[in-house]
Parts: structure tokens; sequence; C-alpha cells
């Protein structure tokens, strides 16, 4: 569990997005139910609700919405 990925935008929003949306990529994401514990105007965080393998591959979807 905890952070898995920081994810920094390309520049600064004047506010933070107001929803950012994320979604694993078909089976080939192996990371149980990731989740969006933070945003600020210049990131946000994905983190994990529960432990991946050691093995895991992330493969994630997001949709930022200002």
């Amino acid at each position: 569990t905890g952070t898995m990925v920081t994810v920094t935008f390309n520049g600064t929003y004047g506010g933070a997005p107001k929803a950012v949306f994320l979604t694993g990529r078909g089976a080939s994401s192996q990371v149980p139910r990731p989740v969006i514990s933070s945003v600020t105007t210049t990131t946000f965080v994905v983190s994990a609700t529960a432990a991946p393998t050691a093995s895991a591959v992330a493969s994630l979807f997001y949709l930022v919405i200002e």
C-alpha cells in the first residue's frame, strides 16, 4: 500500500484540477485498487489501497479536468 507514482503536469494550473479520473488499462494492469490520493496545481499522486505483488505492472489511463 502507499504511493506508487507522482505524476507531474507539463505546466502549472491556476488552481488544482477539479477531477482526476484513473482506470486500469485492461487485464495488463496488475495493481489492486489504485486511487488518486492527492491533487495539486502541479502534480497528482497515485496510491495503492492494497499491496501489489513484487512483479506487478502498473498500466493506467488518467484524465485531468480543469
